[in-house]
């Protein structure tokens, strides 16, 4: 059986410029339809990023320290020039989304003073607005625990290292019995 007959149709039925067209059609209505999901999944992003830079500032703190060693001295001093970036820029992220935390200091020390291009050892210091679960910390899809391996992940840095200190929110007072 020929897919185009004598007459220029598809399977005998369809004629060709007909289906060609319909593609066309189909294809437009397609594109018209990406554009305006992802207009709108990007406003609903903007709205999220305010709603977390308020959330942000209107909540107990995590403060931790993640310590990632056997970094390039290139890049470390790259890291510590993030730091004179806004804000918004040192704000963590997962997955390309914002997270309500951000880098708030970077330190870093050669492992061998002497050679230009040795590695260095980095320490973050990171406050974030922690999710809490039965005692346990988490920022994103990341635990925060003392020992526990940590991806620090902004707009401009990511690396991996370990918890290396932390100091929890204070813990919310029980409402006094009257």
């Amino acid at each position: 059986m020929k897919i185009v007959d004598e007459n220029g149709k598809l399977f005998k039925k369809i004629n060709l410029v007909d289906a060609i067209v319909a593609l066309l059609l189909a294809a437009i209505v397609i594109a018209i339809g990406w554009k305006v999901v992802s207009s709108v999944i990007t406003a609903k992003q903007e709205k999220t990023a305010e709603d977390l830079a308020s959330d942000y500032e209107n909540n107990p703190h995590l403060v931790f320290d993640v310590i990632c060693p056997d970094v390039p001295k290139m890049v470390a001093e790259s890291f510590m020039e993030q730091m004179d970036r806004p804000k918004s820029e040192r704000q963590l992220m997962s997955m390309g989304a914002p997270l309500e935390g951000y880098v708030t200091g970077c330190s870093f020390t050669p492992d061998d003073p002497e050679d230009e291009n040795s590695t260095c050892t980095v320490l973050f210091t990171i406050e974030c607005v922690p999710v809490e679960k039965e005692g346990i910390y988490s920022i994103g899809t990341q635990e925060v625990r003392l020992g526990k391996a940590h991806i620090v992940k902004t707009y401009y840095i990511e690396t991996s290292g370990w918890v290396y200190s932390m100091d929890p929110p204070p813990a919310e007072e029980e409402p006094a019995d009257a």
